[in-house]
């Protein structure tokens, strides 16, 4: 974990360059990703996106929850044209 904290993802700089549709997938009790840390990828994206928070889902579980495989079925219809 701590090799983790020591890198500088540039998550945003790529989002702010990508014109293709693109997912987010955010748990809402997330203790590892903060809604900060959402909050700026959101701003760095350009449309079309969609995010879907799952509420009750944190980082470890966020897959067992029906909205998550909604959300890619929804995702991966609207833009598979």
């Amino acid at each position: 974990l701590i090799w983790l904290l020591d890198r500088h993802f540039k998550t945003e700089k790529y989002l702010k360059e990508s014109r293709a549709p693109i997912l987010l997938l955010s748990a809402g009790k997330d203790e590892i990703l903060p809604k900060m840390c959402v909050s700026n990828l959101v701003k760095s994206m350009n449309p079309p996106f969609f995010l879907q928070e799952i509420k009750e889902a944190n980082h470890q579980n966020i897959y067992e929850f029906d909205e998550y495989y909604a959300a890619i079925n929804q995702f991966v219809r609207d833009y598979s044209k």
